[in-house]
């Protein structure tokens, strides 16, 4: 084996750093995306308990609906967020992710579950719905 002369040693350390360097760059961008996903799973935590704080169960549409549109939310009002209910539920956006790269946008909505007093034969609408549930409900859109 030949010693290491200082020309040899300096291209062994220029090539560890050429090697060393972007993988620390990889590891510290993966770890400070992974502190801001989890900062972000938080902040969706915190505003689903604000609502059950405001909301039980038993609620009507009309109170959550009203609530929602005083304070400046848009509203969305779609069947069956998790399982076939006989209500529509309704969906505000509380937050946006990266969107995988077959879909167009990542949105996340805080969804409040209703069901209908009545009988219906196909979910819809109504004032007098209840409340059964909240929970943050994740959206992907324009996917192929």
């Amino acid at each position: 084996m030949r010693p290491l002369t200082l020309q040899r040693s300096a291209w062994l350390m220029l090539a560890l750093i050429l090697v060393a360097a972007p993988a620390a760059c990889v590891f510290y961008g993966r770890a400070k995306h992974d502190r801001e996903r989890v900062a972000r799973q938080a902040y969706y935590e915190s505003v689903r308990r604000s609502y059950t704080e405001i909301f039980k169960p038993g609620v009507t549409r009309r109170q959550v609906e009203i609530y929602l549109r005083n304070n400046g939310k848009q509203i969305v009002q779609m069947c069956c967020m998790n399982v076939a209910h006989n209500a529509y539920d309704t969906l505000t956006k509380i937050g946006e992710e990266r969107a995988p790269w077959y879909c167009e946008a990542h949105n996340i909505y805080m969804g409040f579950q209703f069901s209908a007093e009545g009988s219906h034969e196909f979910p819809e609408a109504h004032d007098s719905d209840v409340l059964t549930g909240i929970q943050i409900y994740p959206w992907l859109t324009g996917c192929l």
